[in-house]
C-alpha cells in the first residue's frame, strides 16, 4: 500500500490531477510530483492572466460603448430640449398670428362697415343731386339765371 497525500483544500476544486506522493524513507514529496504540481499550477496560473486581461479589454470595450451611449444620450436631450424650445416659439408665433387675424378681421368688420356708410351717402348725395338737376339732367337754377359772359 501506497501513502499518497494530495494536497487539495476541501472547499477548493483540485486544480492538478497530478497528485504528490509522499516518500516514505526520507520525508517529503518526489521532487518530480512537485515539479509537474508547479509546472500545472504555473500553466493555470497565465491562462488565469489571459482570461483576466480578455476580461478587462472586454471590459474597456464596455466602458467604451457605455462613454458613446451616454455621449448619445446627452446629445439627444440637448436635441429634445432644442426641439421644446423651437417649439413653444412656434405655439408664441402662431398665437400673435391668431391675435392678429382677428385684430385685422375686426378692422375689416369696422373697414366694411365704413365703405357701406360711404356708399349709402354717396347714394343718398347721388339721390340730392339728380332732384337738383331736375328732369334734363340740367342744373335746375341754370334755366333762371343766364349765363354771364366772360370778360
Amino acid at each position: 500500500m501506497r501513502d499518497s497525500h494530495a494536497v487539495t483544500d476541501e472547499d477548493t476544486p483540485e486544480i492538478s490531477a497530478h497528485e504528490l506522493r509522499y516518500r516514505r524513507l526520507g520525508g517529503g514529496y518526489r521532487r518530480e510530483d512537485v515539479e509537474g504540481a508547479l509546472a500545472e499550477l504555473r500553466s493555470a496560473m497565465r491562462d488565469l492572466e489571459e482570461d483576466l486581461e480578455a476580461l478587462r479589454a472586454r471590459s474597456a470595450e464596455h466602458e467604451e460603448g457605455l462613454h458613446e451611449a451616454r455621449a448619445e444620450l446627452e446629445a439627444y436631450r440637448t436635441r429634445e430640449s432644442e426641439l421644446d424650445q423651437a417649439l413653444e416659439g412656434a405655439r408664441t408665433a402662431l398665437e400673435r398670428a391668431r391675435r392678429i387675424e382677428a385684430a385685422v378681421s375686426e378692422r375689416g368688420h369696422g373697414v366694411t362697415a365704413a365703405v357701406e356708410s360711404l356708399r349709402d351717402g354717396l347714394t343718398g348725395l347721388e339721390q340730392a343731386v339728380t332732384e337738383l338737376e331736375g328732369p334734363r339732367g340740367e342744373p335746375a337754377d341754370a334755366k333762371a339765371e343766364p349765363e354771364k359772359p366772360s370778360p
